[in-house]
């Protein structure tokens, strides 16, 4: 049972890290690398005029991605509270810590993976309110990078949720 336990997870860490590295890096880079060309004040000034002609969308856009900040920084932690718990394995033998982490790792990413996915489809939808007063390439852009991080940030979670799973079923 502890040999079918390890490759299961073996299995399940070799296929989160292939997705991370196949799916979602390249994601993330071509991310980026948009961003690079793209931001700048062209970007702030078109933020302050959505921010006069849409305030309701704005407001719902800006606290959609507050409460997705703050479930990321809980990942950040639950991965702090994983480091510990291998400190703590390593020296006392005591795998409590690292059972915690696997559970909440799996349970903040798929929070993350759903408040991303709110916060993305409020952004589409003010882009596509914009869209239908004018027909602007740079906004054009824009709902396709955000849908281009919704899918790489789905990956990234994904191989999160694996690996969380491994532990889990591990330990």
């Amino acid at each position: 049972m502890l040999k079918l336990k390890v490759i299961i997870s073996a299995v399940l860490v070799l296929i989160s890290i292939i997705i991370f590295i196949f799916k979602a890096l390249p994601e993330i880079k071509r991310i980026r690398k948009y961003n690079k060309t793209v931001n700048g004040p062209k970007l702030y000034r078109w933020t302050a005029d959505i921010m006069e002609e849409y305030p309701q969308e704005y407001k719902r856009m800006k606290r959609s991605m507050y409460i997705w900040i703050c479930l990321y920084l809980l990942l950040i932690c639950s991965i702090v509270l994983g480091v510990t718990g291998f400190y703590v394995v390593l020296n006392y033998y005591d795998y409590s810590l690292i059972k915690i982490f696997a559970i909440l790792m799996i349970v903040f990413s798929l929070a993350y993976l759903y408040t991303y996915r709110l916060y993305a489809q409020n952004r589409i939808r003010l882009y596509q309110l914009i869209l239908k007063k004018s027909s602007d390439q740079f906004v054009e852009d824009r709902s396709k990078m955000v849908k281009g991080s919704e899918i790489g940030n789905r990956y990234h979670m994904l191989g999160m949720i694996m690996l969380g799973i491994a532990l889990a079923i591990v330990l």
